[in-house]
This record gives structure tokens, sequence and C-alpha cells, in this order.
């Protein structure tokens, strides 16, 4: 684990949009994939959550909307 002990991420995550190239490779992909392989439309994606987790990100956009 990198970092001192104690230190937690922010859990904030970057988001990037795929361009069309990207887009039509990964559904050429899942024609020729294997049953077990294909994502299934609508699934969900869980995370598993480990160690101190906490609300203050939205106690911090609470407080700055209400100001």
């Amino acid at each position: 684990m990198a970092g001192k002990a104690g230190e937690y991420p922010t859990g904030e995550f970057e988001m990037v949009e795929f361009g069309w190239w990207m887009k039509a490779m990964v559904k050429l992909r899942m024609v020729f994939a294997l049953p077990w392989e294909r994502v299934k439309k609508g699934s969900v994606l869980s995370i598993k959550l480990r160690g101190r987790v906490g609300f203050n990100f939205l106690l911090n956009k609470l407080a700055i909307a209400s100001a």
C-alpha cells in the first residue's frame, strides 16, 4: 500500500468518454465473445468498500448548495 497509515483515498473518479472508434471496437469484440465473457445489457458494477467510508463529500456539497 502506498502512502502513510491512516490515509484514505478520496473516492473521486475521472470519467473519460470513449470515441466512436473505441465504441465500435468494443461492439465488434462483443459479437465474437463467448457467452460467459459477455456483459449483459443493464448489468450493474458492484464495488466492495473496505476501511473507513465517510459521507464528507455529501456534507460538503450540501454546505456549498446552502451557502
